[in-house]
């Protein structure tokens, strides 16, 4: 592994953009440094370090997600301020769905450089959404001694993990994190869909969005049967293993002319027929996700009450939200499809992962998250295998940690949240 510090004369002050020479920052500001970290397949990726150099900090607090950047995060410089410092990674698929086991690489080697190159004594992993799926994942496989880790994706792709260097982190805070990107989507498939290229072919009798099934416009919350709920659930999970096997179908046959391209006879074959392979054995149709905005908690705020507004995390309209192309039509490869967005394939599970991380965590739960809900967090906290866990609940905080719903009250949701983050921290990290 290799890190590129780059060495700007400026350091770049969050706020506002501007810059500030760093020779003539007081001792206690906090500094803002750029970095790329190379992983051992050859990625380099971007990381930024907030932290306040004469305070000698002993801990870093890490924040990252599968698909974002997260290197002007909003606890990064509360953590320099008090006492830590923060580094913020932007992911290598960052814009776009990636390969959650090649995302594992990019960690290991960051967690490498803050120890090894910068000297910081203790990383903290804290992953919000998506992010604390993949830190989950990441400790899980970390605290596994080889060779019993995973030794390739669900495509049957490098990376073999066993042959990697993976440092455990030292402590793990997952804030309104999903279940695990895959699972995640899969709960929210809409199973009424009968013809995976028409949006608009559907099943009626499974389409949540119907009144006749149960739904009402806000402000009225729907009501769906037991029997209508159990349909559903099972139809969602049908569509998830229909998609799984459709790439599976797409991988075998590309993985059928690799091997017609490794015969010894090949060369021998005419032209037109040895181009047909050799373009065939690098071919991966894109898979197209219509639909997929569909949970019932969105508009059934009865069953399983908390004090969320009714819609989703991106819709307060999710009946409208669940056909826009351009918000829900999602495009996929069927290798990066089973890593990160398959139910049945993808590795990166929450609760599954959790249950095997033994370092001190916390799980910090917004009660008014309209997508990542209550009764998913007192699971993760549940299952979490540390003898040290505790568990923190910010009312009427949304998935971002803003007020939201009826009990967002003064409207400082995101500064109680880093209070009780840096105040679990310290008791077990202290200066």
């Amino acid at each position: 592994m290799t890190c590129y510090r780059i060495a700007f004369p400026l350091l770049l002050a969050l706020g506002g953009g501007a810059a500030v020479d760093a020779d003539l920052q007081p001792s206690g500001a906090v500094q803002i440094e750029q970095t790329l970290v190379k992983a051992d397949d050859g990625v380099t990726t971007e990381g930024t370090l907030y932290w306040i150099p004469s305070s000698r900090p002993k801990t870093v607090v890490v924040t990252m997600h599968p698909n974002d950047d997260r290197q002007r995060h909003y606890m990064l410089r509360p953590a320099a301020e008090r006492g830590f410092a923060g580094y913020g990674m932007k992911s290598r698929w960052w814009g776009q769905h990636g390969i959650h086991e090649e995302l594992l690489l990019d960690i290991a080697a960051a967690i490498r450089y803050l120890k090894k190159e910068r000297g910081f004594e203790r990383v903290v992993l804290t992953g919000q959404s998506g992010g604390g799926s993949l830190f989950a994942f990441y400790q899980s496989q970390a605290q596994t001694a080889p060779p019993n880790r995973l030794k390739e994706t669900p495509a049957g792709d490098p990376p073999d993990l066993n042959k990697h260097e993976m440092i455990p982190a030292d402590g793990i805070v997952i804030l309104n994190a999903n279940e695990g990107e895959g699972l995640h989507l899969t709960h929210h498939l809409d199973p009424s869909i009968i013809d995976e290229s028409d949006p608009l072919a559907v099943d009626p009798a499974l389409d949540m969005y119907s009144p006749a099934n149960g739904f009402r416009l806000p402000p009225q919350s729907s009501v769906y049967s037991a029997e209508f709920r159990k349909r559903f659930r099972d139809a969602q999970w049908a569509r998830a293993e229909r998609l799984t096997a459709k790439a599976r179908a797409h991988l075998r046959e590309r993985a059928f002319y690799r091997s017609l391209r490794q015969q010894p006879d090949f060369e021998k074959l005419p032209l037109e027929q040895r181009l047909e392979i050799e373009r065939r054995a690098e071919h991966l149709p894109i898979m197209v996700l219509y639909r997929s905005e569909a949970d019932l908690d969105y508009t059934d705020q009865i069953t399983r009450p908390t004090d969320r507004a009714y819609g989703s995390n991106r819709s307060e309209r999710p009946d409208v939200f669940n056909l826009e192309p351009e918000a829900r039509t999602r495009t996929v490869m069927p290798d990066i499809y089973l890593s990160t967005m398959s139910g049945p394939a993808s590795r990166a599970r929450l609760h599954a992962n959790i249950a095997k991380v033994t370092v001190p965590t916390l799980v910090l739960v917004g009660t008014a998250d309209k997508g990542t809900y209550v009764w998913e967090q007192e699971k993760t906290y549940e299952s979490a295998g540390a003898t040290d866990k505790s568990i923190v609940k910010i009312e009427g905080a949304d998935h971002a940690w803003n007020p939201s719903g009826p009990k967002a009250g003064d409207g400082k949701q995101k500064e109680r949240m880093l209070d009780a983050l840096f105040s679990w921290a310290a008791k077990r990290f202290p200066h």
